[in-house]
């Protein structure tokens, strides 16, 4: 008898980010508005500083890593043509440590801060892009 494939969508629960605004503005007493234009403001920096090249990380949360891909000539082997891809970026997400141990191990307890603000001795971020092919 074939084994059965899992097909992780059947287990899956869902939650949105509306849903987490209303839960995070009732736990701390805040209006949702503000809630969701303080959320939305950290998810357009985070993009913001990616694209331009910066390496985003959430300390044992997770984190953004823009990579660098080349261009190159792609002959098309339905007509045969040649299509030029542009240089891109594409970005590699990596979990953190204390996510990843609070997800995989059910007896784990939260963190109080399971994103840690680090200050680093500089005043502003390094652009870093990794020019790896992932």
């Amino acid at each position: 008898m074939p084994k059965a494939k899992y097909k992780p969508e059947n287990n899956i629960k869902s939650i949105d980010q509306l849903s987490v605004a209303k839960l995070v503005a009732t736990h701390l007493g805040l209006s949702l508005t503000t809630v969701t234009e303080v959320i939305e403001m950290e998810q357009k920096l985070t993009m913001e500083f990616v694209r331009d090249g910066y390496k985003v990380i959430k300390k044992n949360y997770i984190t953004f890593t823009p990579i660098k891909k080349p261009g190159y000539i792609m002959k098309s082997k339905l007509n045969g043509e040649n299509y030029e891809i542009p240089e891109r970026i594409t970005v590699k997400s990596k979990p953190g440590l204390g996510f990843r141990v609070f997800v995989s191990d059910q007896r784990s307890k939260m963190p109080n801060k399971i994103c840690r603000f680090v200050d680093k001795k500089s005043s502003s971020p390094e652009q870093v892009i990794d020019s790896t092919v992932a």
